[in-house]
C-alpha cells in the first residue's frame, strides 16, 4: 500500500502544532517534525502525538531544513505543512484519490488571516505541498519545489494562522536580502522582499522593490511572448495586484494607471485585478473630483467585471471575496452614494448573502 508521510519544521510553535497535528494524523501514515532550535514545549508537545521527532541546525535556509525533515520521512508521498497551519477537513479520501493519479505535484489552498483598514480579510495561494519523495526543494526563503512534474490542484484546503499572529518580518528580510546579494535580477526575491516592506508599513521601500520586480517581469514577459499568467512566472499575477495595492496606498495614481493599461489583456480572469482597479478609480474620484464623470463609470465597471469574473468561476481569487461579496459591497457603496438606493438595497443583499457584515448595517440604514 502507498504510504503518506507528514513532513513539518519548527521553531517554538507551542501554540500551533497541536491543531496542526491533530489535523493531519486521521490521513497520514507518520508524522516527521525536525525541529531547528525550539526553547519552548514544542517538542515535547509533538511527541505526545505521536510524531517522530528530530532536530536539525538552523542555517538560515528552509530548502535545507525542509530536506532534512524529508530525509527523515518513510513514506513514498510527503505531504508538507507549517506549523502554523492546519487542515479545515478530513481529506483523507482527496488525499489518497490525489496520489492514486500517478506521478505528480499537488497543490493545496493556503488561506491567511490579515487585516487591512481594520477590517479582517482572507488571503488565499496555491502553494505545491504533496509530492513523491524524490522530490525536493530549493531557496533559502519563500523555497520551491525543483520538479518537472505537472502541478495539479488538489482540493485540499489549509487556514494559516501565522501572518496574522506574528511578524516574522525581520528573519524573513535577512535571509531575503542575502539570497537578493547572490541573484540581484531575481524579481520573486524582489517581489517577496516587497511583500515584507509592505506588510511592515515601510510603504516606499516596498513601491521600490515591487517597481523593480514588475520591471524585470514585464522584461521576461515580453521577450518570451508569453502573458503574466504563463509557466514564465506564475506568481506575476500576485505581484502586479501587490505592485497595485502599494502605488494605491502610495497614491502614486500615475504609476499605477501605467500598469494598468499595460496588464489590462493579460489580467482580463483575475477578479482581484478588476477590485484593486475599482479601489484605484474610487480614490483617484475623491482626489481630484473634477474627473469624477469620467472616473464613476471607470469604478462601476471595475467592480461588475470583478463579479462577472468570480461568477463565471474563471481564474481564482487572491483575497477572498474579491469576486463577490467585496465586489458587491463596494458596488452598493457606490449606488448608494448616487442616491440609487434600490440598486444599492440589491447588491448589499447580495454581500449579506455571503454573510459580509458591513453590508447587513447598510441595509438597516437604507432602510
Amino acid at each position: 500500500m502507498t504510504t503518506i508521510s507528514l513532513a513539518v519544521i519548527v521553531k517554538n510553535e507551542q501554540r500551533h502544532i497541536a491543531a496542526c497535528l491533530e489535523s493531519v494524523k486521521p490521513i497520514v501514515d507518520e508524522m516527521v517534525v525536525v525541529d531547528t532550535g525550539s526553547t519552548d514545549r514544542t517538542k515535547e508537545i509533538a511527541a505526545s502525538m505521536g510524531a517522530i521527532v528530530s532536530d536539525f541546525p538552523w542555517s538560515d535556509d528552509f530548502a535545507a531544513a525542509r530536506n532534512a525533515a524529508i530525509e527523515r520521512t518513510k513514506g513514498d508521498w510527503i505531504l508538507v505543512l507549517d506549523a502554523d497551519e492546519r487542515l479545515i477537513a478530513d481529506y483523507g479520501a482527496v488525499l489518497r484519490d490525489f496520489i492514486s493519479g500517478g506521478q505528480r505535484i499537488g497543490r493545496i489552498t493556503i488561506k491567511s488571516r490579515f487585516v487591512q483598514n481594520g477590517e479582517e480579510q482572507i488571503v488565499q495561494s496555491a502553494i505545491s505541498r504533496i509530492f513523491p519523495r524524490h522530490v525536493r526543494f530549493q531557496g533559502a526563503i519563500h523555497e520551491q519545489l525543483i520538479s518537472e512534474l505537472p502541478r495539479i490542484d488538489s482540493g485540499i484546503v489549509a487556514f494559516h494562522e501565522g501572518y496574522y499572529e506574528t511578524d516574522k518580518s525581520e528573519r524573513n528580510l535577512r535571509i531575503l536580502e542575502k539570497e537578493l546579494q547572490r541573484r540581484p535580477d531575481d524579481a520573486y526575491l524582489l517581489f517577496h522582499i516587497g511583500k515584507q516592506y509592505r506588510g511592515s508599513g515601510e510603504l516606499s521601500k516596498a513601491e521600490q522593490y515591487f517597481e523593480r520586480a514588475y520591471g524585470l517581469l514585464s522584461r521576461v514577459a515580453s521577450q518570451s511572448g508569453h502573458s503574466h499568467g504563463s509557466s514564465v512566472a506564475t506568481y506575476a499575477s500576485d505581484a502586479v495586484i501587490d505592485y497595485l495595492y502599494v502605488l494605491l496606498e502610495t497614491k502614486n495614481f500615475e504609476q499605477a494607471l501605467n500598469v494598468i493599461g499595460n496588464e489590462q489583456a493579460q489580467l482580463q480572469e483575475l477578479a482581484d485585478f478588476h477590485f484593486v482597479c475599482g479601489l484605484i478609480y474610487m480614490e483617484l474620484a475623491i482626489c481630484f473630483p473634477q474627473d469624477s464623470g469620467e472616473l464613476l463609470p471607470l469604478i462601476e465597471h471595475s467592480y461588475l467585471q470583478a463579479l462577472a469574473a468570480g461568477e463565471a468561476g474563471r481564474g481564482r481569487e487572491i483575497v477572498q471575496g474579491t469576486g463577490s461579496y467585496l465586489a458587491a459591497y463596494n458596488l452598493g457603496v457606490y449606488y448608494e452614494l448616487l442616491g440609487n438606493r434600490e440598486a444599492a438595497r440589491s447588491y448589499y443583499q447580495m454581500a449579506v448573502s455571503a454573510q459580509y457584515e458591513p453590508a447587513l448595517k447598510r441595509l438597516e440604514v437604507l432602510k
